[in-house]
């Protein structure tokens, strides 16, 4: 049965990639044939399917488990895109870094947020037990992710403190904040098979 979820969620996640890819291409043509929120939405679908499919689909308390892994999937992408997003586009616009930074900054504090909520809901879900935080590989791969949530947390914190003395901390600390992001993605990966 799990087998059989994680088929059709590799299947759906394959559709939407493809739905993403053909409205990326007729954009190329005429940006008006296509709005934006139908790629947007694909995208969503596509990152939160593997998530739900895969260990919140097993959990013990699934309607939970599958709602908060959904959110905690949104957050992770909105903060990681966002910040990839700044970084390819705007960047090298100084006035336009000037007025976007602020209000990404309050984005990913959300998401921060966010992402702190369901992954402990998730964990106590998924894990039942303090004893399983210390006892079991899932348990130490939450433990890996939660001091990296609180690297990502620092760094965030220390981006802000700077934007307020007006001091640009993006190109400074986003190459530290990408590799950490990094790592808690391949944590959270590793997540979904270690359940």
């Amino acid at each position: 049965m799990t087998e059989l979820a994680a088929g059709r969620g590799m299947a759906l996640t394959a559709g939407c990639a493809a739905v993403v890819l053909g409205c990326a291409v007729v954009r190329l043509r005429d940006p008006d044939l296509v709005q934006v929120r139908i790629p947007l939405i694909a995208t969503l679908l596509g990152l939160v399917t593997p998530a739900v499919t895969g260990h919140a689909g097993t959990a013990p308390d699934h309607q939970l488990a599958v709602m908060t892994i959904g959110l905690h999937v949104g957050g992770a992408a909105l903060w990681v895109g966002g910040l990839a997003a700044i970084l390819v586009l705007v960047a090298r616009h100084r006035p336009l870094l000037d007025a976007v930074l602020p209000r990404f900054s309050r984005i990913a504090a959300f998401c921060l947020f966010a992402l702190t909520v369901t992954g402990v809901l998730n964990a106590v879900v998924r894990l039942g037990s303090w004893a399983a935080l210390v006892g079991t590989g899932y348990g130490w791969l939450v433990l890996a992710k939660t001091a990296c949530l609180v690297g990502l947390a620092g760094l965030g914190g220390l981006a802000r403190r700077r934007l307020r003395t007006g001091r640009n901390p993006v190109l400074r600390w986003a190459g530290f904040e990408v590799a950490l992001m990094a790592v808690t993605i391949g944590l959270a990966a590793a997540l979904t098979q270690a359940a």
